[in-house]
């Protein structure tokens, strides 16, 4: 597989598409002659698609050609023309001005993405935050659909969450309520809410009884977008008998 890799006005540019040219973060300049590592975006949604632009130079006025570098990553996957199926770690070689491009791709899980570059005694990082991908639409599955409420009774309340078809939102922990349908009382118990798993699915148990007179009980599970101020849910219905 040939990586294509040019330099437009706007900014630099591979087969797959173009990338904003990479700006520092605020910090401490590297000193001449030090290896740097920099990104063209230090903070990216972690749906396993987003590619970030990696750019490993040696910043001496005496360079050293054909210069052999590590690069690695706590989180996401990096792409070289030496790894077209990409890895943790990748082992590339600067060019003769002292320069190599790599891809960055993020995975599904959320976090800070530590990208290390080294070369002999030399290691410098930057960090790069995958951020949650939050999902465009949820939908609730109940285990049962009728319960006891004279005596201890459970069933498990899934919400999955999803981003567009076969894509799903990992690392997000919702919110369940259980009220009741004419009073919108709180009814019965939740148990501790676990986040979404690599398929969106976030499960918790909730118990009905004993001492919990029949009704009908609608079950919410919603997901906040903080930064947005927004949210989405879903509903089902339960029937708390005898």
């Amino acid at each position: 597989m040939r990586t294509h890799l040019w330099i437009a006005a706007a900014g630099l540019c591979l087969a797959s598409g173009c990338f904003k040219l990479p700006t520092d973060d605020p910090g401490t300049p590297a000193s001449e002659g030090q290896l740097s590592v920099s990104l063209s975006s230090y903070k990216d949604t972690a749906d396993g698609q987003v590619a970030t632009l990696v750019i490993i130079q040696d910043l001496g006025d005496n360079l050293d050609p054909r210069r052999g570098v590590t690069v690695t990553t706590s989180l996401g996957r990096l792409f070289a023309p030496t790894s077209p199926l990409g890895g943790d770690s990748v082992t590339t070689t600067l060019d003769d001005a002292g320069m190599d491009t790599l891809l960055l791709r993020t995975g599904l899980d959320p976090g800070l993405a530590i990208v290390q570059a080294s070369s002999g005694s030399q290691l410098t990082q930057k960090i790069d935050t995958f951020m949650v991908a939050y999902p465009d639409s949820v939908r609730i599955g109940l285990g049962a659909s009728a319960l006891s409420g004279s005596s201890p009774s459970s069933t498990l309340v899934t919400l999955t969450l999803q981003r567009g078809v076969g894509k799903s939102s990992r690392g997000l922990v919702p919110r369940f309520t259980a009220l009741d349908s004419s009073s919108g009382t709180p009814i019965g118990a939740f148990g501790p809410v676990g986040p979404s798993d690599s398929t969106g699915a976030a499960v918790v148990t909730f118990y009905a009884g004993p001492g919990v007179v029949p009704d009908t009980v609608v079950i919410t599970g919603t997901v906040t977008r903080p930064a947005q101020d927004t949210a989405i849910w879903a509903r089902s219905t339960l029937i708390i008998g005898p």
